[in-house]
């Protein structure tokens, strides 16, 4: 076998292998393997980053800078998705990939626009194009209730944990699919902030693809393979910034005119810098019409989210009920600070999907416009227990700190508030509390709970198991920062 059909298919391999057990973990499925697993996660780009791992951030960053953008091509598993549909339309008789012009102003600005909302704190809107947390929001959106389902053979496995979640992962993976079947690597190359971000460094690389004029004959088989569409055959020249090493080009010459090399016989000459009217349209375009639509959705998700609430507290005042008015949500264990969560989360749903007591969910509008997605706790469906800390030692991004379980039964995530006006005085309350925080006392001739701020720890179960209705008498308020 020829060296580069060699290295096309290892590269393939790898991609693959990351791949399958990078889902695998987003599947809650590994067993014991999980803790192997979970590496995957932190050696993402955007992960590795925001947790401050610096050696695995600078790793990435040396490697690009002595061979290209080898990460793009194997490890990231948008990137893998993305050759997955390419590599559908190359399956047609006579489909070839070809030269696409280069948009820098666009992927330059996207880039720009990503790391002023990431400064600012505003994470969760940029991470809607981080590579890493969309792959997780796809597979939290189809293959997890898939899986659930081929698992409990019940039908009612297949609710999704957020109708919000699942409409953002149908727009992702709708434009993923077609535009990687019709353009290869557009959206690696234009939209993601990793690649960009990388593409800064790979254009100047020590080892990069070279065309020898000398053996070239112009056949175009190397241009009409390259995925990334960043070979301009007329000019013998090979964009190294959107290159991203998948070596289908080395596989493809039959005259053995491409090298990777780090001797090279001219100049390194930028490529096509000036942008024409009608490229930067449409890759302008083509952005604008996916962050519309993602914004569409995550509005309408918001507003009807909030519409809900409030026919709820209408029938709460309509029996002489007092509706809940929770000031902060709660998030998941681990979290340090609310600030330090939301600047750290990128709603990859990594935590949602292993959650084995199935109480986070990701938010609408309980963070705010700025923290749709970040998980956030759901006592009416089911509640934290206790010794449980998978959430925070999956994180990969810092958003939520390992804990032991003796840490856990110490952490407190919120406070459990009481209303007595909708309390029936069951003590359904004092009775699943795991903490024993909650005693049944006297007031005006009636039963109500008192909560010991000391020993709650805001698990939730007493707001799951409190019966009244239509809203609870007892519910968990999330800390204020």
């Amino acid at each position: 076998m020829k060296l580069p059909r060699l290295l096309v298919k290892i590269r393939i391999a790898l991609s693959i292998v990351i791949l399958t057990l990078l889902t695998l973990l987003f599947l809650n499925m590994g067993g014991e393997y999980r803790a192997i697993f979970k590496i995957l996660a932190k050696i993402q780009f955007v992960p590795a980053l925001l947790s401050f791992t610096t050696g695995i951030f600078l790793f990435w960053l040396v490697i690009t800078s002595l061979i290209g953008r080898v990460y793009c091509s194997s490890v990231c598993p948008m990137g893998a998705l993305q050759d997955f549909f390419s590599w559908l339309r190359t399956r047609k008789k006579g489909t070839r990939h070809k030269y696409l012009r280069p948009s820098n102003k666009t992927r330059y600005s996207i880039l720009g626009i990503f790391a002023l909302f990431a400064i600012a704190g505003f994470i969760t809107i940029p991470m809607l194009i981080d590579p890493y947390s969309a792959y997780g929001r796809i597979v939290n959106s189809f293959l997890l209730p898939l899986k659930n389902l081929i698992v409990s053979r019940s039908i009612e496995s297949l609710a999704v944990s957020s109708l919000l979640g699942f409409f953002i992962g149908l727009v992702t993976l709708v434009l993923v699919a077609y535009f990687s079947y019709r353009k290869g690597r557009l959206i690696c190359n234009t939209i993601c902030p990793v690649g960009s971000t990388l593409s800064l460094i790979s254009r100047h690389s020590v080892w990069k693809m070279e065309i020898d004029t000398d053996k070239c004959v112009g056949c175009t088989k190397c241009a009409n393979s390259c995925k990334s569409g960043c070979i301009d055959i007329n000019e013998h020249l090979i964009d190294t910034s959107r290159c991203v090493m998948c070596f289908n080009c080395l596989d493809a010459c039959n005259f053995d005119a491409l090298h990777f090399t780090a001797s090279r016989k001219r100049l390194s000459t930028p490529l096509m810098q000036e942008i024409p009217d009608i490229a930067g349209a449409t890759s302008a375009s083509i952005d604008r019409r996916k962050f519309l639509a993602v914004a569409g959705i995550a509005t309408g998700g918001a507003i009807a989210g909030t519409k809900i609430k409030a026919v709820e507290n209408l029938a709460a005042e309509l029996q002489g009920k007092t509706p809940i008015t929770r000031r902060y949500a709660v998030t998941p264990p681990g979290t340090v600070t609310t600030e330090s969560f939301h600047r750290h989360c990128t709603s990859c749903m990594l935590c949602v999907s292993n959650c084995p007591n199935k109480v986070l969910k990701a938010s609408i509008t309980e963070y705010g416009i700025f923290g749709i997605m970040q998980p956030t706790m759901d006592f009416d469906k089911s509640s934290c227990k206790p010794g449980c800390t998978r959430c925070t030692r999956l994180c990969p991004t810092g958003a939520l700190q390992p804990l032991t379980k003796d840490e856990k039964l110490h952490s407190s995530i919120g406070t459990a508030q009481v209303i007595a006006e909708n309390c029936i005085g069951c003590a359904t309350c004092e009775a699943v509390c795991p903490y024993g925080a909650i005693t049944m006392i006297e007031e005006k001739g009636e039963y109500i709970p008192q909560v010991d701020t000391s020993k709650c720890i805001g698990c939730g179960a007493c707001q799951l198991n409190c019966p009244s209705t239509p809203v609870k008498a007892i519910w968990v308020e999330g800390k204020s920062s």
